[in-house]
């Protein structure tokens, strides 16, 4: 290797078994660059001169030597004498520097009789900024215990985020750029380039400018940098103290049990792969469906939007806004619908239960202490007046959808302008805003149609087996049927009384 030793009077060089000059030449590069005046022949020939070990140049002390860093961001002087403000600058002009000049450090250099100083700096590149994404929705929530009243309720775990339709659940934003240096010889220094955000947008979601939307409702995940969102939170097993409180916006699947004291609420549909215990509140603002059963002893609520399906029901309370199908048997429960009840599975027995209907109610047996049927009813002139006038709405809608998808297509074909793409994206959310309430009206209308060819009269009650002791209410006529009967009871508008057939 070679060893270089720097004396007040030169440079000293020594060998200490040198097998290649290139890899000496680094170190002689930079000896070269702060002391400019070095004999490069002389040194040249000493390394490849075996017979000789150690050489000493003599260095020529000018007044002022200026030394420039390998990466030139740095430029100092040396002086010997004292050499004046002016001269210095000279210097430094003449070596080509020409960026960041420290004056004031060189004048203080000077007052202090500094030999050797530090008279100019370059200006680092500043770093850019990379791109990021802004969440504006908690994405992974650890199970943590919701307080109620300075209560932890380790029931409420909250362990899920939901977004709604036309939810801003992100932000992208763009790299920033940094700002180029300046060395002190004046040549520019680029900063690196900032990297975009990686962002993989998957079900669910679409980027609108830097925003990320949602297109739909449901569970927001992220895997990765993948990010989408799941129509339908799936419970692999059951709500418990593991799972927590549910109170979505979605669909709910739970594929085991609703365990004693849990709450399970959806703004959607909610299917029970297995049974419902004491003490659970389901709330759906669709149907609620339960494979098994409902054991409720008595303290068990379960209210839904549109229909109720299960297997039996025990001790419970059940509101429906839709039908009441239970295929086994309703024990002990109080059931209030606004459509009708049905209960004719193999068993189809009602057996102490209090039900208030708004159509109809179908059993096979009506049997137990308690036992209270009321059945609003309707009125049939009404029911064809509404069935007339949404037919109307559908015609009138189906007119609309077919000119909105003829423009739709036409859009689609031409998609050159800003403004015909905004225009077609506005025309899209009214189709499907359209073709929804479509639907709906649909519904409505075969709905109306069962009731009014299914159902005898304006309110009916279909038994056929047997119920005794059993209190009947059908709109303003109501009966008391003591002996054991079956068949069909109805309001017959005519006779403003129940009559059975």
């Amino acid at each position: 290797m070679l060893v270089i030793e720097e004396e007040a009077r030169g440079i000293k060089l020594l060998k200490r078994g040198i097998s290649d000059i290139k890899v000496e030449m680094k170190q002689i590069i930079d000896l070269m660059r702060k002391y400019r005046d070095l004999p490069e022949r002389m040194i040249l020939d000493f390394l490849k001169d075996p017979t000789k070990e150690e050489i000493f140049i003599e260095l020529k002390h000018e007044p002022i030597t200026v030394i420039v860093s390998p990466n030139e961001m740095e430029a100092r002087v040396r002086i010997s004498g004292k050499p004046k403000l002016e001269e210095i600058l000279e210097e430094l002009q003449r070596k080509g520097i020409v960026h960041g000049v420290k004056l004031d450090a060189i004048v203080n250099a000077l007052r202090e009789g500094q030999q050797e100083f530090v008279a100019a700096e370059g200006t680092p590149p500043i770093l850019g900024k990379n791109g990021c994404v802004e969440y504006l929705v908690e994405l992974e929530k650890a199970p943590k215990p919701l307080e109620h009243d300075g209560k932890v309720d380790y029931r409420s775990l909250d362990i899920f985020t939901f977004v709604n339709e036309g939810d801003v659940v992100a932000i992208v934003h763009p790299p920033e750029p940094g700002v180029e240096g300046t060395t002190v010889t004046g040549k520019k220094i680029p900063p690196p380039k900032p990297r975009a955000a990686t962002l993989v947008l998957g079900r669910g979601l679409e980027l609108d400018d830097r925003r990320v939307v949602a297109t739909m409702s449901g569970i927001i995940k992220k895997e990765g940098n993948r990010l989408y969102i799941e129509p339908v939170l799936v419970i692999n097993g059951d709500v418990d103290f593991k799972v927590g409180n549910i109170d979505a916006n979605i669909n709910v699947e739970i594929r085991g049990w609703v365990r004693s004291g849990f709450t399970v609420k959806s703004q959607a549909d909610i299917m029970i792969h297995g049974g419902i215990e004491s003490n659970v509140h389901i709330e759906a603002g669709g149907s609620v469906s339960v494979k098994l059963g409902v054991m409720g002893k008595g303290k068990t609520v379960i209210k839904c939007g549109k229909d109720f399906y299960a297997k039996f029901v025990q001790d419970a309370v059940v509101e429906a806004e839709g039908n009441v199908s239970v295929s086994e048997y309703i024990l002990n429960s109080d059931i209030r619908c606004k459509k009708s009840v049905f209960v004719n599975g193999k068993r189809g027995k009602l057996d102490n239960v209090s039900l208030d209907a708004g159509y109809s109610v179908h059993a096979k047996e009506i049997v137990g202490k308690k036992k209270t049927i009321t059945i609003e009813g309707f009125d049939r002139i009404k029911i064809f007046e509404r069935l007339k006038e949404l037919n109307l709405i559908k015609v009138n809608m189906e007119s609309q959808l077919k000119k909105m998808a003829f423009e739709i297509r036409k859009l689609q074909a031409r998609k050159e302008e800003e403004e015909e793409n905004e225009t077609l994206k506005e025309l899209v959310v009214s189709y499907k805003n359209m073709l929804e309430d479509f639907e709906s009206i649909s519904e409505q209308i075969n709905e109306l149609k069962r009731v009014i060819t299914k159902i005898r009269g304006e309110g009916m009650l279909f038994i056929s087996e047997k119920a005794r002791d059993l209190k009947l209410s059908i709109k303003d006529g109501s009966v008391y049927i003591d002996e054991s009967k079956s068949g069909i009871f109805y309001y017959d508008p005519q006779e403003a009384r129940v009559v059975r057939e």
